[in-house]
């Protein structure tokens, strides 16, 4: 398991965002990857906050929670069974998960 290392954030923040690299890293084999030309279902390796949720949020933990909503749908923790599916695997995508939440913890 590749560990989160930053004495600046919280220790369970740095926890969580290990334990959360860890799953995203193990998902089974038989989930597809998208390579590096394709765009995958979970852009987290390239994300950049929309300036459009910047304006209507005011905050980047604000665009970041409506990006979160776009990707797994605004009903996921409301409705059903609260589980999120992932569809697919590897580091261009859900395997950058932990990295794109580590970004914004840094700056606050």
């Amino acid at each position: 398991m590749t560990e989160l290392v930053d004495n600046q954030l919280p220790p369970e923040v740095t926890r969580k965002l290990s334990w959360l690299r860890l799953l995203s890293n193990s998902l089974p084999a038989a989930l597809p990857t998208p390579q590096k030309e394709e765009i995958p279902k979970y852009p987290f390796k390239t994300f950049r906050p929309d300036p459009a949720f910047l304006q209507r949020t005011g905050s980047e933990v604000g665009a970041i929670n409506e990006t979160m909503k776009n990707i797994f749908g605004w009903k996921t923790r409301t409705t059903g069974d609260g589980i999120i599916p992932i569809e697919e695997r590897g580091k261009y995508g859900i395997g950058a998960a932990a990295d794109f939440l580590y970004e914004p913890w840094k700056s606050y």
